[in-house]
């Protein structure tokens, strides 16, 4: 890249931060699409880390491939004006673990979906996507009320552990 004409070729109209798509459902919300459909401001491609193991040898360290780690998911959430996305994942969390019972339904493989992260092209085309693989809320962040806090939303955050993730492209 020797110029601006090649960087600018090279770059394309870049990838923009407000173009993107989640999909993923949400255990016992509801059967048809329109039921599983909710609104989430802010997400991303989560992060993955390999790990290294330090082998010594007089003195000195060698570097050597770990295990690799894959760090929680937080995505956030515009509360809807029923306050039934929320209870959604709340349920979805019960099943696993119920507050006041400490027991959840029998655990299956329905109670770990997989969600798909999705970077948009202006045109709604794909750029790139992400399967995070068995998903679960580990943790439904606060609503804050606030009579100060004027010309925005409610929304809040969803933590969600998951097994790993798979690039587009990637096995």
């Amino acid at each position: 890249m020797g110029n601006i004409q090649d960087f600018s070729t090279k770059f394309g109209q870049g990838q923009r931060a407000t173009l993107f798509r989640v999909e993923g459902e949400i255990p016992g919300a509801g059967t048809n699409a329109e039921d599983r459909t909710f609104f989430i401001k802010a997400a991303q491609f989560p992060a993955s880390t390999l790990g290294f193991i330090e082998v010594p040898f007089k003195g000195r360290k060698i570097k050597r491939p770990g295990d690799r780690t894959f760090a929680e998911w937080s995505i956030t959430v515009l509360q809807d004006d029923q306050n039934s996305v929320r209870e959604d994942f709340i349920g979805w969390m019960n099943q696993i673990n119920n507050h006041f019972e400490i027991s959840g339904d029998s655990v299956s493989d329905a109670l770990f979906p997989d969600w798909t992260v999705t970077a948009l092209r202006q045109d709604d085309s794909e750029a790139g996507s992400i399967e995070i693989r068995s998903c679960f809320p580990t943790e439904v962040g606060t609503i804050d009320f606030n009579y100060e806090t004027v010309d925005t939303f409610a929304e809040f955050t969803v933590t969600i552990q998951y097994d790993y993730w798979v690039s587009q492209g990637t096995s």
